[in-house]
């Protein structure tokens, strides 16, 4: 079953292998260090430690914490990659899943996070364009293969134990919002499904 981890900017899910009743402690842990933020970084690298015991101790864990999954096992978890995704600094439906490296309820846990969906880099240069100058509000991104749409946004369920998810109702667009300046190059990352292939 899955709880509740907090940290600092960022909150995060555990699971323990023996929760009979499905509820671990909302609050079970705390995480003694953040996440890296350099999203070029694979290493990201995060330590728990208990605040209350979960059933069977602490086994899994993912990324990003929602109340919606309390109690649900961690095979069975759920998100969404937004449809509309800010080009703010922060990332947005940037799933993780973490493999349990070792600890202690004395000594913390630590976790190896991996990605479970894929980043779009944008990076636009308007130099010597008429749009030089003025001002991005949004870029749309939609993705057809062979007349079919693929999706690259929407709702899921996910396995946190594997690693894997299968796709809910979604959709083949991506928005992203700027509402920048177009003066000189501008770039962001958004996330989207991982089986978007070229």
């Amino acid at each position: 079953a899955a709880a509740c981890a907090q940290g600092e900017g960022f909150a995060a899910g555990i699971a323990g292998t023996g929760d009979a009743d499905g509820k671990c402690a909302r609050r079970a842990a705390l995480i003694a260090a953040r996440l890296q933020q350099n999203l070029m970084d694979d290493e990201r690298n995060a330590s728990f430690s208990t605040t209350s015991s979960v059933k069977g101790g602490i086994a899994y864990a993912y990324y990003p914490y929602s109340e919606e999954n309390d109690g649900k096992a961690a095979t069975s978890l759920t998100g969404t990659i937004p449809s509309v995704q800010a080009m703010d600094g922060n990332l947005y439906g940037d799933y993780k899943y973490g493999e349990l490296e070792g600890g202690s309820d004395e000594a913390g846990y630590s976790f190896r996070f991996h990605n479970l969906f894929s980043m779009v880099y944008f990076k636009i240069n308007p130099e010597g364009t008429a749009l030089a100058g003025e001002t991005l509000e949004s870029v749309t991104l939609s993705v057809t293969r062979n007349g079919a749409d693929v999706p690259v946004t929407g709702d899921f369920t996910f396995n946190a134990v594997e690693g894997t998810y299968e796709p809910g109702e979604t959709s083949n667009v991506l928005n992203t919002t700027w509402s920048k300046s177009l003066t000189g190059t501008l770039t962001g990352f958004a996330t989207i499904f991982s089986k978007v292939e070229k």
